[in-house]
């Protein structure tokens, strides 16, 4: 499971008990507290090694306590077919993301989503009051948001097209297979079958931090391997528990032993992000069509009220026969209380 920081954060349970309404869950509840960072001085390789020693996908690239940049495994994907061994002795702030995009800690975790996917990016650090206060990633939200959504099958949201590779191809070429299809991993196959995955975790710990020349390296020599398979059947729910206690970020997909897909979390996090807002927009409409219909009866009452009112003077208060205006005081205050309990519904 990706994480910034050794410190978890809110437990499943805490979060499903507290939050009643969507737009409670905030991204200061579900953050990682505790941010790796680096001077934009340090060399990439020490980088590389805090991602590797920490577990961590990312370090955020701070001068003082303001943030100034972001430095991923993807931006050593990005350079390491140009740069190669020299990659690891370059300046973070040399290569890291800049300038970058932050987020408060008040803000729905549904909008940092679809900020996140509208980026093409997979963490944010949390700012508040021009201080860094902790980082939001993919993991974090996917966690978070999963246990407000209907949950579907994996077959639904996984990718079909996967990319491969050979498992004799040298790391540079692989990388250039993930950056030209902007990918974060490739499926490495011996004969044609399925052997083990490249990731960039893999090419960060196993290239940049122990300073290999990627022309020399075979994917068969740092790829993870077995690969790590999850039913097309099985529901996206199994699969994020799968990816948190494996700490992963994608499996493979199978249909009676055949590959046919992969599901990463960026999958999981914008399929769970669409149903709760397909969830949102259907509530808002029933919501529009009861307030509707209150306002139709409450107008009614109005005009019984008045009526009432009306007949009332009209009457000379005595009880003779035909005469209903002993009656008419009642239906004022029937009226009059039903008028108040649409109110106190209307604010609902």
């Amino acid at each position: 499971m990706e994480t910034m920081t050794k410190e978890q954060s809110a437990p499943a349970g805490e979060i499903r008990r507290s939050l009643t309404d969507r737009r409670a869950l905030v991204v200061g509840r579900i953050m990682s507290r505790e941010v790796v960072t680096a001077a934009p001085d340090d060399t990439i390789s020490s980088a590389a090694d805090k991602m590797t020693q920490n577990h961590i996908s990312c370090v955020v690239a701070v001068d003082k306590t303001h943030v100034i940049g972001i430095f991923t495994e993807r931006d050593i994907v990005r350079n390491l077919d140009e740069y190669g061994p020299d990659l690891g002795l370059m300046k973070v702030s040399e290569r890291m993301s800049a300038p970058v995009e932050t987020v408060q800690s008040h803000v729905p975790v549904l909008e940092a989503s679809r900020t996140m996917e509208s980026m093409g990016i997979k963490r944010l650090p949390v700012v508040d009051d021009q201080q860094l206060i902790g980082i939001v990633t993919q993991t974090d939200i996917t966690r978070g948001l999963i246990l407000l959504s209907p949950l579907r099958s994996i077959r639904d949201i996984m990718s079909h097209d996967v990319a491969t590779v050979d498992a004799k191809a040298t790391v540079v070429e692989a990388t250039r297979i993930m950056t030209q299809r902007d990918i974060s991993c490739v499926v490495a196959l011996s004969d044609g079958a399925p052997i083990g995955v490249l990731t960039e975790k893999d090419l960060a710990r196993s290239v940049v931090a122990t300073r290999r020349n990627p022309s020399d390296v075979r994917v068969s020599d740092v790829m993870s391997s077995p690969i790590v398979e999850i039913s097309s059947t099985d529901c996206i729910h199994h699969a994020s528990q799968k990816m948190s206690t494996l700490r992963l970020h994608r499996l493979v997909v199978t249909e009676d032993r055949r590959i046919c897909g992969i599901v990463t979390q960026s999958d999981i996090m914008r399929a769970v992000r669409v149903e709760l807002e397909q969830a949102e927009a259907d509530r808002e409409m029933v919501m529009t069509t009861i307030t509707g219909r209150i306002q139709s009866v409450m107008t009614e009452l109005t005009q019984l009220r008045d009526l009432a009112h009306q007949s009332s003077e009209s009457a000379d208060g005595r009880d003779t026969p035909g005469n209903t205006a002993s009656g008419l005081p009642w239906a004022v205050e029937v009226a009059a209380r039903a008028e108040h309990m649409i109110s106190e519904l209307a604010q609902l």
